[in-house]
């Protein structure tokens, strides 16, 4: 009854509703936090999803942009021609001429199938180096002009004049912007097919003619790099190429190949530029003015830097090949001391000749405790001004000469023939001794001998 009682009483119905208020709203507040919780995840994992799709189609498009057309390059020795075609289908079935470059194939260079491995710029093959080198075989390359040097301005300008036609290697030259293209665009493993061809056969594409060349400037025209002053030289002005030119340090200093420089009339006057020589022996940098007056006598000038650099290695020889270090003891450990490593420095050094002064040769051995190896090759160098080092090798054979002792005596062979000769030299001096007495004594007995014979012929004298 007392219960009953409660419920129907105000004071207790307005805590009820008061609880029930609070309930409500608190499922309200729940409800609203967890939508906007969830809307909040749903578009976090949309965005998300987007990032991800988003980097996947950058990562797809860069390498679709890495990824390079397939081609088929054929060498046809007969016309001295590369001819590139493009693959239109995955099956290579269907294929269509694309580039056809002037080259310059080597005699040596044997007819089949190749395939690219690998490119490299700058590197030294043939007794020359190149720029732009993709290669087919065992020293085998289609690769860009030669060079003397590897900088872009010291283009041989003879080999430049060979494209066209044979040379006598096994490569195939080609101008720098037609080995540049072939290096940039031809992915690895392009198929590389080498064929001899016939004086006859009709090429699917013409020959690009070859671009004049300015006898003095050392670059390629056909370079596409951003510094080729064939790009950038005009009417009435002088350009450089590279911003500084490297000279090796006693070599003749190449002033204009990095230069062109044309009048109005589109001629150039590179000869008639003046500028003050300097030495190339002195290692460092060096600015050279270049002046001259134009058509209208007004005075233009151009400054060029040069750096003369130390980067040959220099050239160590040993005249003799093999050294024999003799030891006389009965026991390997006796070979093992320092003392023999400077007998054998002492011995290969005299041999040693290096092709430039002020070198610092070393004669690289073994550890002194390493000798007992008996045989090892000395390392000898030559380290020059600039840190260069040149190198070359020598055997080394190092043997035990034991000591033989007289039983009778208990002497060594050594120490016997010291003995005899120390005994030779005190008879030696007795017997001088002895002679000196006999030879006193001989002139003692003359000149008694001689005083007798005067006595006598004084007392005959008288007599008479």
């Amino acid at each position: 009854m007392k219960g009953k009682a409660l419920l129907k009483s105000k004071k207790v119905k307005n805590i009820l509703y008061t609880i029930i208020e609070i309930l409500v709203v608190a499922g309200l507040i729940f409800g609203v936090m967890m939508y906007v919780y969830q809307k909040i995840n749903n578009e976090s994992d949309s965005g998300s999803i987007s990032k991800v799709v988003d980097e996947k189609t950058a990562t797809q498009q860069k390498q679709e942009k890495k990824k390079k057309t397939d081609y088929l390059i054929e060498a046809n020795c007969s016309k001295n021609a590369v001819i590139v075609y493009e693959y239109k289908d995955k099956k290579h079935k269907k294929k269509e001429p694309m580039k056809v470059f002037r080259c310059s194939i080597g005699k040596k260079l044997k007819k089949g199938k190749y395939k690219t491995t690998p490119d490299y710029t700058w590197i030294q093959s043939e007794k020359a180096w190149h720029q732009y080198n993709t290669r087919i075989g065992k020293r085998c390359w289609i690769q860009s002009l030669n060079y003397s040097d590897k900088y872009s301005y010291t283009m041989n300008q003879k080999s430049y004049k060979q494209i066209g036609k044979k040379h006598s290697g096994k490569s195939i030259l080609m101008c720098s912007g037609d080995a540049a293209w072939i290096f940039e665009n031809c992915k690895k493993d392009t198929e590389v097919k080498v064929v001899k061809g016939k004086k006859s056969d009709q090429l699917p594409l013409d020959i690009q003619e070859k671009v004049k060349v300015e006898k003095s400037c050392g670059w390629d025209p056909t370079d596409p790099s951003k510094d080729n002053p064939y790009s950038k030289v005009k009417l009435g002005t002088v350009v450089g190429g590279k911003k500084t030119v490297y000279v090796e340090k006693g070599k003749k200093v190449p002033y204009i190949s990095n230069i062109l420089a044309l009048n109005q009339s589109g001629k150039s006057i590179v000869k008639k530029l003046k500028y003050k020589a300097f030495d190339s022996n002195k290692l460092g940098k060096h600015s050279v003015k270049f002046h001259y007056k134009n058509d209208k006598g007004e005075k233009k000038t151009f400054v060029q830097e040069f750096r003369i650099v130390d980067t040959i290695c220099p050239k160590v020889q040993c005249s003799n090949g093999q050294f024999t270090l003799y030891v006389e003891s009965r026991s390997n450990l006796d070979l093992n001391n320092v003392k023999n490593l400077k007998k054998v420095e002492n011995m290969v050094r005299p041999y040693v000749t290096c092709n430039e002064e002020d070198c610092e040769i070393k004669i690289n051995t073994v550890n002194a405790g390493e000798l007992s190896i008996k045989k090892f090759p000395i390392i000898i160098t030559a380290i020059d001004q600039s840190g260069n080092v040149g190198s070359c090798q020598v055997m080394l054979d190092v043997k035990l000469r034991e000591k033989k002792i007289n039983k009778s005596s208990g002497f060594t062979k050594k120490e016997k023939e010291s003995l005899l000769k120390r005994a030779k030299e005190g008879n030696q001096g007795k017997l001088e001794q002895e002679t000196k007495k006999e030879v006193k004594k001989k002139k003692k007995e003359k000149d008694t001998k001689n005083e007798e014979e005067q006595i006598t012929t004084s007392a005959e004298m008288e007599a008479e």
